[in-house]
């Protein structure tokens, strides 16, 4: 990540000399899966659009979808960063039906966008490069609010680079 630093590696080492082993940590929490996560993760990025010339990606997660694959909203963490994955893309987000017309919004970015400003305006928090926060309302309002807050920022930060 950006913030990984010298001292986050010493320290990293130091787990390793105490007789931590990395790769069945790194297996463990970043590439074991449930199927039903994977079912999941199938169906949201068939639900991936662009925006913005390419450079912004979002993902939806329903309850549908959960029903689908038999998962839960638990198995989503970290499925924004295939949006973010993207080459072009410079800002992601993922939308999460929570039922109750309530949606959570995760946020990634990159290229000097500050998305905690955004989650910040509505409730949320979290950092310049990844935030959260929720809406209230229905999935398609949710969508119509970030994609043009997100299309506002990009913009945004291409006016202050021409200037």
């Amino acid at each position: 990540f950006q913030n990984t630093n010298a001292e986050a590696l010493r320290t990293a080492a130091r787990f390793v000399e105490l007789g931590a082993r990395p790769y069945e940590l790194a297996h463990e929490f970043l590439y074991a899966k449930k199927f039903s996560t994977l079912k999941l993760l199938a169906k949201a990025l068939e639900s991936l659009t662009v925006h913005g010339g390419g450079r912004i990606a979002v993902m939806e997660i329903t309850q549908s979808m959960l029903a689908h694959a038999g998962g839960l909203m638990s198995d989503t963490e970290g499925f924004v960063d295939y949006a973010a994955s993207r080459d072009d893309v410079e800002l992601a987000a993922l939308l999460r039906e929570l039922g109750g017309q309530e949606v959570r919004v995760s946020l990634r970015s990159r290229n000097n966008h500050d998305v905690a400003s955004l989650a910040e305006r509505y409730g949320g928090g979290g950092h310049r490069n990844a935030a959260g926060l929720t809406l209230h309302g229905d999935l398609a309002s949710a969508r119509a609010i970030i994609i043009g807050a997100l299309e506002e920022m990009l913009a945004a930060n291409t006016r202050s680079k021409r200037s």
